[in-house]
């Protein structure tokens, strides 16, 4: 992920359900060169979660994923991220819609809980498990 000339790693679970990028205020802001008289927010965001709506405020960062290798599968892409007040502590950021939007995914029900991911449907099926 990237934002202007600032870069950083970071993990995310595919959720499905996700609509957005998630931040975390105090763990990925500053790695991405954010800090509070930051002047490019976007608008607030209304989320469902099980406990009501939460808003949240948005960003624009570029986004891409790298195959076990290391090189990218994508071009760069802007997408939305919603900014989690506090830090992490343990806690999952989801993914958003990238994944979705940009690649190819599928699962195998060998029970190992693996996401496979490639930028075609084919390459999606050759990296699966034959059960």
């Amino acid at each position: 992920m990237k934002l202007g000339g600032h870069r950083m790693d970071l993990w995310t679970l595919d959720n499905t359900g996700s609509t957005f990028l998630e931040l975390f205020a105090l763990d990925d802001l500053p790695s991405l060169g954010i800090d509070p008289l930051y002047n490019a927010w976007g608008h607030w965001a209304p989320l469902a979660t099980s406990n009501g709506i939460v808003w949240r405020r948005l960003v624009i960062v570029e986004v891409n994923i790298p195959d076990d290798q290391g090189a990218l599968l994508t071009n760069w892409k802007a997408m939305w991220a919603t900014v989690t007040p506090g830090p992490a502590m343990g806690n999952s950021r989801c993914s958003g819609m990238f994944l979705r939007q940009s690649l190819y995914t599928g699962t195998a029900p060998d029970g190992r809980g693996i996401l496979y991911i490639a930028a075609t449907r084919g390459g999606v099926c050759s990296r699966m498990p034959v059960l």
